[in-house]
C-alpha cells in the first residue's frame, strides 16, 4: 500500500524551534523520523508560515501553508495530499514530538496493513511516541463531516474525536502498549515550556544510556517539571462556615495574631499582578485557581484580577465559591471579561460558569 507521511505544524510554537537536542529541533527530530518510516513515499507538512528544517532527506518534503487552520482545512489538505499521490494510508502526527518511535511506528503499520483498517492508533504510550493511521477513505468520509472553512481549533485529538461521532462505522484497531503509562500523564511534545523541559530531561537521561524510554517514564526529574496549578488566596474573610472546612476555625483561633498583626482583608492587585507575572514568567502555562481558602467573590476587585490573569493567553482561571452574595450583572460583567479575553493557548476550555 502507498504510504504518506503528513506533520502538522500549524500551530508549532517557538519551543519546537530551539536547538535542544544536540542542535536539532523537535522540528528536526519530527522530520527526521517522517522521512524514515517504512515506505513512506513523501512527507508533507501543513504549516502557517515557511519553516526551516536541518535535515537531509531522499523522500520528497513538501510544505503546505496556510495563514490559518481549522478541522475542515486540515482535512480538506490531507484528502489532497492523498489524492495527488494516489496514496491509499497517511501518517499522521504532530511537528513538535521530538521521540516519535520508528519500531512502535512499524508495528502500527504491521496491524493497519494485517487487518485492512481505516483508523489504527496505539493505547498506553505517553502522548508523543506513536503516530495515527488513517486511509483514504476514512478521511473523506471525515472532510464530508465538517465544512472546509468550519471555524474551530485543531487539537492532538482531532482526528479521533471526528471518529469518535459515529465510531462503529469504521473499521478501527488498537496497538497496545507493552507497558501502560497513562497514569503518569506524560506528554512529550514542544508546545509548552512544561513539556519542553520534559522532553529535553528526557534526552539528557537517554543519552547517558543507563535505561530505557519506558523506564525513564518514572524517573523523578522527568515526572517533575513545572506547576500547570496554582491555587491562591486573595480574600481573608469567607461567607459561610460549612462544617467540613477547616478554614472558619482557623479563623477562630488566630482571630487575635491576625488582628495584633492587622494583615490586610483582601490581597491587593498590585500583589496580585505581581504574582501572576512570576508564575507566567516560570510556568508559562497554567491554571490559576481563587480561592485556596476564604471567599474569592467578596475581593472589591474581583473583576480586575479575573481581567489581570486572563490577559496572559497561556493562563486560565478556576474560581470555587460558595457565596450568593453577588449580583448578575456582576456575573454578566464577568461573562464579557471572559469573553473578551477568548480562548486560551494552554488547552484549556472556556467557561464562564461559576461553580457554586
Amino acid at each position: 500500500m502507498k504510504t504518506c507521511v503528513i506533520l502538522y505544524a500549524g500551530k508549532v510554537s517557538t519551543y519546537a524551534l530551539k536547538n535542544e537536542f544536540k542542535g536539532k529541533t523537535a522540528l528536526d527530530r519530527s522530520v527526521e523520523w517522517a522521512v524514515n518510516v517504512e515506505g513512506a513515499e513523501t512527507l508533507f507538512i501543513l504549516s502557517s508560515n515557511p519553516l526551516e528544517c536541518k535535515v537531509n532527506s531522499s523522500v520528497p518534503i513538501e510544505f503546505i501553508i496556510e495563514s490559518s487552520w481549522n478541522t475542515g482545512l486540515l482535512l480538506h489538505h490531507i484528502d489532497a495530499c492523498m489524492q495527488k499521490g494516489g496514496f491509499s494510508t497517511a501518517v499522521y502526527a504532530w511537528a513538535d514530538c521530538p521521540f516519535l518511535d520508528h519500531s512502535y511506528t512499524k508495528e502500527l503499520l504491521s496491524v493497519h496493513n494485517k487487518y485492512r483498517c481505516e483508523y489504527t492508533f496505539a493505547e498506553g504510550f505517553p502522548y508523543g511516541l506513536t503516530p495515527e493511521i488513517i486511509d483514504n477513505g476514512t478521511v473523506r468520509i471525515l472532510k464530508n463531516l465538517c465544512e472546509k472553512n468550519k471555524e474551530d481549533d485543531i487539537t492532538r485529538e482531532t482526528i479521533f474525536d471526528l471518529l469518535k461521532t459515529d465510531i462503529n462505522s469504521f473499521e478501527i484497531e488498537t496497538y497496545i502498549a507493552p507497558f501502560d503509562l497513562r497514569s503518569l500523564r506524560l506528554h512529550f511534545h514542544c508546545g509548552t515550556k512544561r513539556n519542553t523541559v520534559l522532553c529535553t530531561r528526557m534526552f539528557e537521561l537517554l543519552e547517558r544510556g543507563d535505561e530505557n524510554f519506558e523506564k525513564l517514564c518514572t524517573n523523578i526529574a522527568v515526572l517533575k517539571t513545572l506547576p500547570s496549578y496554582y491555587a491562591l488566596q486573595i480574600s481573608l474573610p469567607c461567607s459561610s462556615s460549612c462544617t467540613y472546612c477547616p478554614y472558619p476555625a482557623f479563623l477562630k483561633e488566630a482571630a487575635g495574631r491576625i488582628t495584633e498583626k492587622k494583615l490586610d482583608r483582601f490581597m491587593s492587585k498590585e500583589n496580585f499582578s505581581a504574582i501572576i507575572s512570576k508564575i507566567s514568567d516560570f510556568s508559562g502555562d497554567a491554571v490559576i485557581s481563587l480561592s485556596l481558602w476564604g471567599e474569592a467573590m467578596m475581593h472589591p476587585q474581583i473583576e480586575e484580577l479575573i481581567a489581570v490573569v486572563l490577559e496572559n493567553k497561556e493562563l486560565s482561571l478556576v474560581i470555587e465559591t460558595c457565596s450568593y452574595e453577588f449580583t448578575e450583572e456582576q456575573i454578566e460583567r464577568i461573562r464579557s471579561i471572559v469573553e473578551k479575553a477568548g480562548e486560551r493557548e494552554n488547552g484549556q476550555k472556556v467557561s464562564t460558569g461559576l461553580s457554586v
